[in-house]
């Protein structure tokens, strides 16, 4: 059974009689041994209160308008088919690495967002999400049991069979 949380008042009551060094490794093992958001946290903590985050750094280093050039041209090319066909404009392993592009273009749009820019990252972002809403396949009803084989010989080029052909 997990332990509850301390509050707190407790924590800092558990921590108290702990030496420096131990204080040390103990945050080295939640840096070492923790998520990269929490490594991140730590960091924070850690930085000088002028220093500027790694996070804050790649923000500033978008170029809105490059990455919106970058975006037209993937919602182009995946309107056109070209992730999923097959087109000599995408190499053969993009085609299948297109989702990381996705992810990665959303990223940059929302650095550009958050740049000062924002109606270029927003038109950036706009035209990702306009093409995850456009290419959601629809969901079909599914057919009853009735005229399965009439649709089937449909299918194959036979045309309708028995009452609905008008025979």
């Amino acid at each position: 059974m997990p332990m509850e949380r301390m509050n707190r008042e407790q924590f800092y009551a558990a921590t108290g009689p702990l030496s420096r060094e131990q204080l040390q490794k103990a945050l080295w093992t939640v840096y070492w041994r923790g998520t990269a958001a929490t490594r991140e946290r730590v960091e924070a903590e850690l930085a000088p209160a002028g220093a500027v985050t790694v996070r804050q750094r790649t923000a500033a280093a978008v170029d809105p308008q490059t990455v919106q050039a970058e975006v037209r041209q993937f919602v182009e090319l995946a309107r056109a088919g070209s992730y999923i066909a097959g087109d000599r404009r995408v190499r053969p392993k993009e085609r299948t690495q297109w989702r990381f592009t996705f992810k990665r273009l959303v990223s940059q749009s929302r650095d550009a967002l958050r740049a000062g820019e924002g109606t270029v990252g927003a038109a950036a972002l706009e035209l990702l999400l306009d093409l995850v809403s456009d290419l959601r396949i629809p969901v079909l009803p599914v057919r009853g049991r009735g005229g399965g084989s009439r649709d089937r010989a449909v299918r194959r080029g036979r045309g309708a069979v028995g009452p609905a052909a008008g025979t």
